[in-house]
């Protein structure tokens, strides 16, 4: 922690610095310090979308540990969007993954994980985490019907799909 604070005082426009400072926190169990130094080091990020995701995760584990749950799913979700969008799907998945072992039976983190294996063609796995966002609450959420009917559509049930499509309107209010 030492280093990377001397680093960070050097080069303060370096966000190297920022992510293996909290790291060193986060294992120190300073999670409050983690998040702080997280909080102005991913400003820093912009031009490096891996170590974004990486600073997003960090910060994931960090609330996690300090039972802030609701922004530890923010920041997992950040985390998962950047390297989703980035088209490192593998990643995306194992990070994902990652993210319902430290929070079982999360909704959304289901969803997210189901979304993208189906994203990879793996559409009976997809359906399986799909499926269990849904019986954790995902049943509310209009994105999560339409996940659903979308894998469903894939996997060949073309009227069951369109029932979840058409939950997912009712739920938006939007097509």
């Amino acid at each position: 922690v030492d280093v990377s604070a001397t680093a960070i005082e050097l080069y303060p426009n370096q966000p190297v610095s920022y992510y293996f400072n909290a790291i060193g926190n986060n294992q120190l169990k300073q999670y409050d310090e983690a998040i702080k130094v997280l909080k102005r080091g991913l400003p820093l990020t912009v031009s490096n979308q891996q170590l974004r995701a990486d600073m997003f995760t960090q910060l994931g584990d960090a609330y996690h540990e300090l039972g802030n749950h609701v922004e530890s799913d923010k920041a997992f979700e950040s985390s998962i969007e950047i390297v989703a969008d980035n088209e490192k799907l593998d990643r995306a998945a194992e990070m994902s993954l990652q993210s319902i072992r430290i929070v079982p039976d999360n909704p959304s983190f289901e969803d997210t994980y189901g979304w993208i294996l189906y994203q990879q063609k793996k559409y009976t796995e997809a359906e399986k985490w799909i499926n269990n966002s849904l019986r954790n609450g995902g049943d509310k959420s209009g994105v999560v019907n339409e996940h659903y009917g979308d894998v469903l559509y894939q996997l060949g049930d073309k009227e069951k799909a369109v029932e979840y499509w058409k939950k997912a309107v009712e739920i938006s209010g939007q097509w």
